[in-house]
């Protein structure tokens, strides 16, 4: 008996404990109908539909890191695309395709940022149309201070800069970015290199070759710019226009030899870079030393 009624008291417990006014509506959220936005992704000199852009929306207010990575969507045969289940936010949207410049949504101007989209809950932003322009390149090849083609050289794109009042040459992206994104390349057994997704504008073209290991003799490779010189102040320009192509823009790498002297400083190191004798110089950060080189082009 004692049983039985330890049973039924237990039992009446649990119901009223899953029965009790309220219980559920105190745990229950708040549901926020999704959000969706839509558009059509065109070529900038046709009109045409793009298939195959790609789509990104990065949530610029969003805590969690996974939604500030963004997320992508393909547009269609007819060049349309649509990315729903979004939840409220700012949001930048930016569209890319092989062979067309990356454009963000609000851009004007090559080199600048868009605008953001601001979404609320359960809206609908339709006819978010982009037009993509064609994207221009710089195509060329790089040879060794023999006349041979030299594989395995990093190749970038740089824009000219000012920074406290002195010109400086940057690359637009950096070693990986570059390469994913197409402002920089590494040439193959041909020496060939392509350096794509430019904007128009003026750009400069570096190369720099440094074989894996270190240097057994104070033979070495220093940086070198379009068309052949170690000196950022002789490089050439290069102009791309709209979707242009600037062909045969032919590297030559410079050997030089160092020749190092030491004393005690604080923090500088001073190169100078040129012929024996060369008094143009750059600033590098160092611990306790300063130390002079002098590069003797080899013949």
């Amino acid at each position: 008996m004692l049983n039985a009624a330890l049973l039924m008291s237990a039992a009446m417990a649990l119901n009223l404990a899953t029965s009790s006014p309220g219980s559920l509506t105190q745990t229950a959220r708040p549901t926020t109908a999704s959000a969706r936005i839509r558009g059509t992704v065109v070529a900038g000199d046709t009109g045409k539909p793009l298939a195959g852009a790609i789509v990104t929306l990065v949530d610029m207010r969003a805590s969690n890191p996974s939604q500030r990575q963004g997320r992508w969507i393909r547009t269609d045969a007819e060049g349309r695309w649509e990315a729903p289940d979004l939840s409220a936010g700012a949001y930048m949207l930016s569209v890319s395709k092989a062979g067309y410049l990356k454009i963000e949504y609000g851009q004007k101007r090559p080199f600048e940022r868009g605008k953001t989209l601001d979404l609320r809950s359960g809206q609908l932003l339709d006819k978010i149309d982009i037009a993509l322009p064609r994207a221009g390149a710089i195509t060329g090849r790089v040879f060794d201070e023999f006349g041979d083609p030299a594989a395995t050289v990093f190749v970038r794109a740089l824009r000219q800069r000012y920074v406290d009042g002195r010109r400086e040459l940057t690359p637009l992206a950096e070693a990986l970015e570059g390469l994913a994104n197409g402002g920089g390349d590494i040439t193959d057994d041909l020496g060939q290199f392509r350096i794509y997704g430019l904007a128009p504008g003026d750009y400069f073209v570096s190369a720099s070759f440094n074989p894996p290991g270190e240097a057994a003799t104070a033979l070495g490779y220093p940086p070198v710019y379009y068309p052949g010189t170690p000196s950022a102040a002789e490089a050439r320009r290069i102009r791309i226009g709209l979707g242009e192509e600037s062909q045969n823009i032919n590297v030559t790498l410079v050997s030089a030899r160092y020749a190092c002297s030491r004393y005690p400083v604080l923090r500088t190191v001073r190169m100078c870079r040129g012929r024996a004798g060369s008094r143009s110089s750059f600033l590098r950060s160092s611990r306790m030393c300063v130390s002079t080189v002098r590069l003797t082009t080899v013949a």
